[in-house]
């Protein structure tokens, strides 16, 4: 009943191929992946909710398009078999080709790169030798797992070097502001976005 109202498997004899429900597909992957970065991000229970329910809509519906699209080819119905199939296959295989967290946190830095700058020039003189700052971009955890991100300016880059290629006074610099970055119950990973800017994650647990 309601793979027939959603137009997966058809009443009648026709065999077509379902464009709309691909570009659907689409823009609901993209439109979840936007919804998990901003859940990673935030502490919003309700947000929380939310994601739980979206993917649980997620789930169901890929297991949705895998069965239409078996039962599309059992009858013989070899467009429609294509396109409800190539939907779940992009449903399992769209998250990982297309990384949004990257261009989001680009997105971000990019709509507020003149307000971070600001802020990084302002700073006092002993601050800048190396020069590293750090932004808040959120956090999320429960259980005693935390999940914290920021956006870090660091002119040396020596925020995406391990920890023991790192010099002592940028050390003695960064972890006044972050002393997590040395705790060995957390590990950070760090990728640069656009010149001396990186995005920072570390996971505590």
């Amino acid at each position: 009943m309601i793979t027939r109202y959603i137009g997966l498997l058809s009443s009648d004899d026709r065999d077509s191929f379902h464009i709309k429900h691909i570009l659907l597909a689409i823009v609901f992957v993209i439109g979840l992946q936007v919804l998990i970065y901003s859940e990673a991000h935030s502490h919003d229970m309700l947000l929380t909710l939310i994601f739980w329910v979206t993917l649980l809509v997620y789930f169901l519906s890929w297991f949705g398009f895998l069965i239409a699209a078996a039962v599309n080819v059992f009858r013989r119905k070899f467009k429609a078999g294509l396109s409800t199939f190539l939907v779940a296959a992009i449903f399992v295989g769209l998250p990982f080709a297309l990384p949004l967290a990257h261009v989001i946190d680009l997105s971000r830095l990019v709509l507020f790169e003149s307000h971070y700058l600001k802020v990084v020039k302002s700073a006092p003189p002993a601050e800048r030798a190396p020069h590293v700052h750090f932004f808040d971009w959120g956090s999320s955890g429960s259980f005693n797992i935390e999940h914290i991100f920021y956006l870090v300016y660091d002119d040396s880059g020596e925020i995406a070097l391990s920890r023991d290629r790192r010099s002592a006074a940028w050390n003695r610099q960064a972890l006044n502001t972050y002393p997590l970055l040395d705790e060995d119950r957390c590990q950070s990973e760090a990728v640069h976005l656009r010149n001396s800017f990186y995005s920072v994650s570390t996971l505590c647990q």
